[in-house]
């Protein structure tokens, strides 16, 4: 037998197909109201049917609960495994792309040590990526924007940025 999820986006398609000017909002919006799933729930890349029609109205409506849920991973955390471990999924990605580079300026200023070098590795993980996406174009250039306003900070700095390979502006000379 079917799963209720399924049975709901068979259905929500199959009454758009039938009634295009059919309201299915109160139905959707009983399913969501009284269903106690988890955050993976709502993640339709993940169903196994994605490639089904779907209707719109539903996508819009599990995306949204899907975004509902607190994130509950760190940006240390990806960043390191990233750079030690050398993989990273869809997730990770996805993850990463919505922050910003004042955001991995704070993160890079609060890791020391190992934990600095595997974050950083792994923030500059996608700067030479043949065919990168959009999402790793995006997380290249934040880190880098990020290293460059912490080399800014001191020449002790600049030359530790200098280290990983960023290129950066020439500096004045001294007074």
């Amino acid at each position: 037998s079917a799963s209720p999820k399924s049975q709901l986006l068979r259905v929500s398609s199959l009454i758009r197909e039938i009634d295009p000017t059919f309201d299915i909002t109160g139905l959707i919006n009983f399913y969501i109201e009284q269903n106690v799933a988890g955050k993976t729930h709502w993640d339709l890349s993940e169903y196994y049917l994605e490639s089904e029609v779907i209707d719109q109205e539903v996508r819009l409506a599990f995306s949204k609960k899907l975004n509902s849920f607190p994130e509950d991973r760190e940006i240390e955390k990806i960043l390191i495994n990233l750079g030690r471990d050398n993989g990273w999924n869809p997730d990770d990605l996805r993850f990463l792309a919505n922050h910003n580079a004042t955001d991995y300026f704070n993160v890079f200023k609060k890791l020391r040590d190992e934990d600095l070098k595997w974050a950083v590795r792994g923030g500059l993980k996608f700067a030479g990526v043949f065919e990168s996406t959009e999402e790793m174009v995006k997380i290249s250039n934040d880190v880098q924007t990020a290293l460059r306003q912490i080399a800014s900070e001191s020449n002790l700095n600049r030359r530790r940025v200098l280290q990983k390979g960023l290129k950066l502006p020439p500096t004045a000379p001294p007074p």
